[in-house]
């Protein structure tokens, strides 16, 4: 659709209110925009019948509304066909066919219009076609929801044309007070609107009021005013708006000008506005003392009317019956003045009760739509409230995204560089070892490498969260039987519950031994869950047990499942806790104090809360769904759903390891205390070493030969990259070396970076076993590199 098409169209719309005579024009600018287009070109077709309806050609009109009909049709658009029959619907009305109007416009399957001026134009169409058939309340309910429809449109010209239109039918309804209010109101939003139309309809609606309510001066202003543009008004309203002139006018005292209008409106006549014509005709002859004529013409009109059947009004009728009354007394028929004195005085009661009903009727609507105002602005306010909240919440979000990623390098700052001297002291102490001999000790040895132990698995911890958070981490599902698993877990966990005096018991379902369950799971990612759970249970129980169990889940489903449980009679966590229970670096309240009775938690075993949090992010990520249920001081119950599978993949046994290892290595690290821990142990080996802070200066410390294993830190001095001095030690030895990286990052990015290498890698401070045990791979199969070596903790 062309960019001028959607503004000709609003205004054709708007132009009904400003300059009716016009719309044709515009119509036909619609048309030529629209090139053809079948859409917009039955609009254009549309409005033109409305502009040649207003310019008083019917014909015309029906010819371009069944063509806009047609092709509305043919494109199967509701909208469109819902508007041609508002047009056929006003066009059944001017022809006093009203029935046959509101059958087109009435019924639910009667397509709603979408846009505001449609609605509006709907709404006026249905309201003059009730109000013609008697049905006033119907009749003015519509008038207010085209004034409705009017407001949201947002047009000064159409707010005061609907209020034109609706005190109209407030002055049918002898609502006079309120007719002159809203047709005052409308008049001046058409003249700031330049409204020409609207503003016509306005004031001759506004001229009635004046008139009925006896401001015969105001009335006269009016219509001299109105005089003036008298070649604004449409041909069809020509004829109504001298009958209006007229009756102002002999209602003032000025019965010959009252006549030379009212003959007028007998040239212009284009729809009959007779009763009109007969209620002043009357009026003026008897102003000019013509009662016999005068009098004949009011029975001559009463006695045509079938009877029961009076589509006037009750102030119209009172009109015609004071005229015939003050007829008949200037003509000396007392009798008959009686008559219609009493006629009329019925009337005026019957106007009277209907003005009062008016009120009612109008304060009643506005009521609503005041309820409805109120519901929408109140409907809108929450809107405004929920944009503001989500606008806060998003803020915060980024907040804490923010937040998260300071927090984030913070911890990968503080890892690397924390790690860095334990790494260095875990294997300085397993060097030493070898030169110490007394027992004593030895046992301080061990103790240290306890304390060493502690900090790495705190250490590990948070880098177990890094790599999984980073997406680095890639379970490899496999069948896992799980009574073996759960055997070895709780025998780990033994000597832990015996020295905190707890029971720890396994319970397996019955026959598990002679057909062990299994489970498809990643068996290292599964025993890290466990162990967690089983550590934290341990941990906060200071009296009774803690108790492994396992038992099959989801009979019935399709390859059914098994259920691992932890209990324990530990302290248990409160309701408003276990949300958050699975949070880093949470710990419930009930968890910190220790018991003034109990032997309480050593400070370092309290740990960093991420247990849980690691356990939980490990069930999401290998799909087997976690739930706790705790009772704050009678225990906790964890529970781990895993698929059931049938057969077990047997890893091969891997072959002993060498005690001693006669290997050439390279050691890549720009901490002078760490390359020389990791000297002394590897000499300790027996292995030959070549240390330096990049690959050149490893290999000529190492010497000619060639390079058996590098050993090579992530993250070098001077913003120097492990994995790019790996490549290029190997480009210059030849051959792919192998090579194991060690790191204490925990950035997203590098653990990315290093995942897509395919290098194994092991995490600081290095386990001195799983250090040997790579070593030892390499020695028994050399030039060959081992594979993943997964981090330690």
């Amino acid at each position: 659709m062309p960019d001028a098409l959607p503004t000709l169209l609003r205004l054709a719309w708007t132009q009904r209110y400003r300059d009716p005579r016009r719309l044709v024009d515009v119509a036909c600018e619609i048309e030529r925009a629209a090139a053809g287009v079948p859409g917009p070109t039955a609009w254009a077709g549309l409005h033109q019948a409305w502009g040649w309806r207003f310019r008083g050609d019917p014909a015309r009109a029906e010819a371009c509304r069944v063509r806009a009909a047609e092709t509305f049709e043919a494109l199967v658009d509701p909208a469109g066909l819902a508007a041609t029959r508002v047009l056929q619907a006003h066009g059944l009305w001017q022809a006093q066919q009203p029935a046959a109007a509101l059958a087109l416009v009435d019924g639910d399957a009667v397509e709603p219009p979408r846009d505001a001026l449609e609605r509006q134009v709907a709404h006026a169409t249905r309201a003059s076609i009730l109000a013609d058939l008697g049905r006033w309340d119907a009749s003015m309910r519509e008038r207010y929801a085209a004034l409705h429809a009017a407001r949201a449109t947002q047009e000064p010209a159409a707010v005061g044309h609907a209020l034109a239109l609706l005190g109209g039918l407030q002055a049918d309804y002898a609502n006079l007070e309120d007719a002159l209010r809203l047709t005052t109101e409308a008049e001046q939003a058409c003249t700031a609107a330049g409204a020409t139309h609207a503003g016509i309809v306005a004031s001759m609606n506004r001229l009635n009021a004046l008139v009925a309510l006896g401001l015969h001066d105001e009335a006269v202003a009016v219509t001299q005013r109105m005089l003036a543009l008298c070649e604004r008004i449409t041909p069809v309203q020509q004829e109504q708006a001298h009958i209006q002139f007229a009756w102002a006018l002999v209602r003032a005292g000025q019965p010959a000008q009252a006549q030379a209008l009212l003959d007028r409106s007998v040239e212009l006549r284009r729809l009959g506005h007779l009763l009109e014509w007969t209620l002043t005709q009357a009026e003026i002859w008897n102003a000019q003392g013509r009662h016999a004529p005068a009098r004949a013409l009011c029975e001559d009109w009463l006695a045509r009317q079938p009877a029961g059947i009076n589509r006037e009004s009750p102030a119209e009728r009172l009109r015609l019956h004071q005229a015939a009354a003050l007829a008949c007394e200037a003509l000396g028929d007392l009798a008959a003045t009686v008559r219609y004195q009493r006629e009329g005085q019925r009337l005026y009661e019957q106007m009277v009760g209907r003005s009062a009903r008016a009120k009612r009727l109008t304060l009643e609507i506005e009521f609503e739509l005041e309820r409805e105002r109120h519901a929408r602005d109140e409907a809108e306010r929450q809107r405004q409230a929920a944009v503001a909240e989500r606008e806060r919440l998003d803020a915060l979000n980024r907040a804490l995204e923010a937040a998260s990623l300071a927090k984030s390098r913070f911890l990968a700052a503080a890892s690397h560089d924390l790690r860095q001297p334990v790494h260095a002291l875990a294997l300085q102490v397993a060097a030493l070892r070898a030169h110490l001999a007394d027992d004593v000790q030895q046992d301080m040895a061990a103790r240290i490498e306890r304390c060493v132990g502690a900090l790495g698995g705190m250490f590990n911890a948070l880098l177990d969260l890094s790599r999984i958070d980073a997406g680095v981490v890639e379970p490899q599902r496999q069948p896992v039987p799980l009574p073996g698993l759960l055997a070895g877990l709780v025998e780990e966990q033994g000597p832990e519950a015996e020295r905190r005096g707890l029971r720890l018991g396994l319970r397996l379902p019955a026959g598990a031994a002679a057909a062990p369950p299994t489970a498809q799971s990643d068996p290292a990612l599964l025993e890290r869950m466990l162990r967690n759970l089983l550590v934290n249970a341990l941990k906060y129980t200071r009296r009774g047990g803690v108790l492994l169990s396992l038992r099959r889940h989801g009979r019935g489903r399709p390859g059914g499942g098994w259920r691992i449980e932890v209990w324990d009679t530990g302290i248990g966590i409160a309701a408003a806790d276990q949300r958050r229970v699975f949070d880093e670096f949470y710990q419930a309240p009930a968890e910190r104090p220790e018991p003034p009775d109990g032997p309480g938690l050593p400070p370092r075993e309290a740990g960093l809360g991420l247990g849980l949090a690691i356990v939980q992010r490990l069930a999401r990520l290998l799909d087997h769904p976690l739930a706790l249920h705790s009772v704050a001081g009678r225990g906790t119950r964890l529970v781990l759903d895993l698929p059931a599978c049938d057969g077990v993949r047997r890893a091969p046994r891997p072959a002993p390891a060498p005690l001693r290892l006669a290997l050439r290595v390279a050691v890549i690290e720009d901490d002078l205390e760490v390359r020389a821990a990791l000297r002394s142990l590897l000499l300790a080996w027996g292995c030959r070493v070549g240390d330096g802070p990049g690959a050149t200066e490893a290999l000529a410390d190492l010497g000619e030969g060639p390079v058996d294993a590098v050993l090579a830190d992530l993250r070098l001095a001077e913003g120097r990259d492990g994995l790019a001095e790996v490549a290029a030690l190997r480009s210059r030895a030849g051959s792919p070396v192998p090579a194991l990286v060690v790191t204490g990052d925990t950035a997203a990015a590098h653990l990315r970076a290093l995942q897509a290498s395919g290098l194994p890698w092991l995490a600081k401070p290095v386990q001195v076993d799983a250090l040997h045990a790579w070593l030892a791979a390499v020695a028994v199969a050399p030039g060959a590199s081992p594979g993943r070596a997964p981090p330690a903790g």
